[in-house]
């Protein structure tokens, strides 16, 4: 984390907000686009990249006074999702819609001034259908990187590579259960990732993943984020039940897990947000937390776990979602501050993902 004060969110209508007092208000600043965005990353307290829609990569280097287009070069144009990075070596991952190979992964080494595609060699599925894409990323170091999302015939919704710096980086494909939405890793071996209808796997070996047993979740459960918290040792996950007019937001965390062995049965928070909600994102590593998700909602919950409202990004507009929130954000313990999709939505960053413990 760079600081206790400093995050940003970014929107599905190509908005991007920061805050510079741990989330008690937003600021607009201006993107240079109206493309939906969808994953935000912080490097340091001036450089931050932004993702989304129709090959959209922008880049400041002065805390959001000007963004730049560093979008490689790439048809058909790809929807980015997410993004991730340690340091100046950041990844980021989508899809295309049509092609024979649908998913896209490209690397920066230059701390997001450049970027160059690495998804080559037997990486995704070779089917056209448009079910194959990729969402979530964890980079765990510049090489050690752990990619999901869905599959199609011929194609893995999870994909490994331990040299990801190489020109040409080997991937090794696990699991065709699908779709799965985010990944987190606590170390090269151990980790969760979550999907749809309450879908939460771990693997202690970094290559087979496996479905938690009585995980504790509501049935049938859109569970969009995981975010780990090394402080406290619990892992979080968020999402929601329910059907359009009747969402039902959700937060969950799991007890303390000194390590692999324990128990990762999760147990419901409650949630103070209004009725038919929904949560996209998530960020537990500092000693409170910050989930988004639409109507511009905002919650947050401090060292007591106690989670609460805060001022939306937009209240004007009820229908943008929150769809990536990247906290450069450190929160005193004990201490507590406010803080993935369609048409109007607010995108995450995930609320963990831009200052990420590995990457800030």
């Amino acid at each position: 984390m760079l600081d206790k004060d400093a995050g940003w969110a970014v929107t599905s209508t190509g908005k991007i907000e920061k805050t510079t007092n741990g989330g008690l208000t937003w600021n607009n600043v201006a993107s240079g686009t109206t493309e939906a965005l969808y994953g935000v990353k912080a490097v340091d307290a001036n450089t931050v990249i932004v993702v989304g829609a129709n090959n959209t990569i922008r880049r400041t280097t002065n805390g959001g006074g000007s963004w730049t287009s560093v979008a490689p070069s790439l048809s058909p144009a790809p929807i980015w999702r997410n993004i991730d990075g340690t340091g100046n070596t950041l990844y980021a991952v989508g899809y295309v819609s049509s092609g024979s190979r649908r998913v896209r992964v490209v690397r920066s080494t230059s701390g997001g001034a450049t970027w160059t595609r690495i998804d080559g060699g037997t990486m995704g599925s070779t089917s056209t259908s448009s079910a194959t894409a990729f969402y979530g990323i964890d980079v765990v170091t510049a090489d050690i990187v752990y990619i999901c999302g869905t599959y199609a015939t011929g194609g893995n919704s999870i994909y490994r590579t331990t040299n990801g710096t190489n020109t040409t980086p080997t991937w090794s494909g696990t699991s065709t259960a699908s779709p799965f939405y985010s990944i987190e890793m606590i170390d090269g071996s151990w980790g969760y990732v979550v999907g749809s209808a309450s879908k939460y796997y771990q693997t202690t070996n970094g290559t087979t993943f496996s479905s938690v047993a009585g995980s504790g979740l509501a049935a049938s459960m859109n569970v969009w984020d995981v975010s780990w918290n090394a402080n406290t040792q619990r892992l979080y996950v968020t999402g929601f039940t329910g059907a359009s007019g009747s969402y039902v937001p959700r937060i969950y965390r799991t007890g303390v897990m000194a390590n692999s062995a324990a128990s990762d049965v999760v147990t419901a928070m409650t949630v103070n947000l209004p009725a038919n909600s929904r949560l996209y994102s998530l960020d537990a590593e500092t000693s409170s937390a910050n989930a988004g998700g639409d109507k511009s909602q905002i919650a947050y919950y401090g060292a007591l776990g106690v989670v609460k409202q805060a001022t939306p990004v937009e209240e004007t507009n009820s229908a943008e979602r929150i769809t990536h929130y990247s906290p450069i954000i450190r929160i005193n313990s004990g201490t507590e501050r406010h803080p993935p999709l369609g048409a109007g939505e607010i995108q995450r960053q995930r609320l963990r993902t831009n200052c990420r413990r590995r990457g800030a």
